[in-house]
């Protein structure tokens, strides 16, 4: 079965809601930006930094503003890999995409990666500035509401530190971590004055993979060994003096919690049986003060093929649509 036809059975994780083909017209570009994709670097923590933005053609004729997605590339990856995945996705789903270049192609994800690591830079931060910077040098008008983060690997890890770091609020209205979660002790790696604070409310689609290699899925590492730690903080031993192997569901869950999310009335749906593209999705329908989904794909690896995508910007738009679309323009 196509990739697309996959996904068109999960539709019913997003039952209920856009389906009256109700669509936001948005309001008007602070100023007219350029079509299509264009490159543009700021300085920031004393360093040239570069991202790239992309916005549809039809919001460009329209003198329409749009939903934003940031989509942040994994460890050694380039942006250009996250360009591939979502550039017609987000296109035709009329969303502008904003592509950071991280820094020796790393973020500082807290537990990963590089030399960003290393350095403990203000990743979250750098986004911050980016955000701020599109009115300026794109002439993009932001909604807060709709501004939305996905990120594959080190890239996931990033936008999971977004509702956790010490700031006012989350720079995110939603987050789509892919292969890259915040699992146990969060304040390895970070720079002054991004102290890990109680978690906050956001609006949450996460997606492993029960066989993913790098990122364990149970949050526990195979091997011997007695280092207490292996990649992004994920504990070696289900020995609980030695880790308590929080798990991806147990993540989501955790996130449920945070948005209030009542656990009884958690849903799961076995979605693509037979398939590659097989997944146990869950999503929380009583309570919650944010849209709250996670799927644990069977057999998908590290994500190398972004198998999600269309789902993540399928969430994004139902999010713009039904949770910023009552009253709100973009």
């Amino acid at each position: 079965m196509k990739l697309q036809a996959v996904i068109l059975l999960s539709l019913n994780l997003f039952a209920g809601v856009c389906g009256d083909g109700k669509k936001e017209e948005g309001g008007k570009y602070a100023s007219m930006p350029a079509c299509g994709l264009s490159t543009h670097v700021i300085e920031y923590g004393g360093m040239n930094r570069t991202y790239h933005v992309e916005i549809p053609e039809e919001a460009c004729r329209r003198n329409m503003a749009s939903p934003i997605v940031f989509a942040i590339h994994g460890f050694t990856n380039s942006w250009k890999a996250q360009h591939a995945y979502f550039s017609k996705l987000a296109n035709e789903a009329g969303m502008v995409l904003v592509l950071p270049e991280g820094y020796k192609k790393s973020w500082n994800g807290g537990a990963c990666c590089g030399e960003a690591q290393r350095l403990k830079l203000d990743d979250t931060g750098f986004f911050r500035q980016i955000l701020a910077s599109l009115a300026s040098h794109v002439g993009l008008s932001v909604n807060p509401k709709a501004v939305y983060a996905t990120g594959r690997s080190n890239g996931g890890f990033m936008v999971t530190m977004d509702p956790l770091v010490s700031r006012p609020s989350p720079l995110f209205a939603a987050i789509a971590p892919v292969a890259g979660l915040q699992f146990g002790s969060l304040n390895i790696g970070q720079a002054p004055g991004m102290e890990i604070s109680k978690p906050r409310k956001i609006g949450f689609f996460g997606h492993v993979s029960k066989d993913d290699p790098v990122v364990a899925y149970d949050g526990c590492c195979s091997g011997s060994g007695t280092t207490s730690q292996c990649c992004c903080n994920i504990s070696i031993s289900k020995d609980p003096l030695q880790g308590n192997c929080t798990g991806a569901l147990e993540v989501f869950y955790r996130t449920a919690r945070v948005n209030l999310c009542e656990e009884s009335g958690i849903q799961r749906l076995r979605l693509a049986e037979g398939t590659s593209y097989a997944r146990e999705c869950y999503r929380g329908t009583t309570g919650c003060v944010r849209p709250t989904f996670f799927c644990a794909w069977d057999a998908q690896g590290h994500f190398r093929s972004m198998a999600p995508a269309a789902m993540i910007i399928q969430y994004f738009a139902w999010h713009a649509c039904e949770v910023v679309g009552d009253g709100d323009s973009f």
